[in-house]
């Protein structure tokens, strides 16, 4: 029924920023570019306690979106997921 759909596929370049990574948590934020992901990711940006403690992983299904790339600019690091094949345009 579903063998015209390709499997779940992710594309992912790891950050050059390792040693952050190796000492601090992640929290992944799925749909980071949308208004419940991106206000959760405001809301961790904004407390230096949480923004220290924990390295912060936005999933969007376009990072060369504007918004995807004020948040890496931000020093978040941005991933690009697709759960469809035309998903990611």
């Amino acid at each position: 029924m579903y063998k015209h759909l390709k499997p779940f596929f992710f594309n992912y370049n790891p950050p050059q920023s390792w040693n952050n990574m190796a000492t601090k948590n992640i929290i992944t934020v799925f749909g980071a570019t949308g208004l419940q992901g991106g206000s959760v990711i405001r809301s961790l940006l904004k407390d230096p306690k949480t923004a220290a403690k924990y390295h912060i992983r936005a999933v969007t299904r376009y990072p060369s979106n504007p918004v995807a790339q004020k948040l890496k600019a931000e020093g978040v690091e941005v991933v690009q997921v697709c759960a469809l094949p035309l998903s990611c345009g």
